[in-house]
């Protein structure tokens, strides 16, 4: 669908968050969490838009939505639904709410 990817990312001997890292200059506020997944969401976007805005000629266009959905996946059958979901989800795009064909 031209208004959103869907993706499978497979992160391979890492865990989904580094613990809590305590800001030592106030100890009562807590440093945000460093995310892996978001680090690899937030690169894909940067580096694309900023490709995206080179062929069209506009520079620092905004594209991207700024939050992402994410859902682990646990079993071989997960994976095959969520596969299926993603083949089957550009024939829905005549239902979209933005479809303007």
């Amino acid at each position: 669908m031209p208004n959103h990817i869907h993706g499978i990312i497979r992160i391979v001997g890492a865990i989904h968050e580094s613990p809590v890292q305590i800001n030592h200059e106030s100890p009562v506020q807590k440093r945000r969490r460093k995310m892996l997944l978001s680090k690899i969401i937030g690169r894909f976007k940067m580096t694309s838009v900023k490709q995206i805005n080179q062929l069209r000629h506009s520079p620092g266009i905004s594209v991207w939505h700024r939050n992402y959905y994410e859902s682990i996946i646990r079993s071989e059958f997960d994976l095959h639904k969520i596969r299926e979901y993603i083949h089957n989800n550009p024939d829905k795009w005549g239902e979209d709410k933005y479809y303007e064909g």
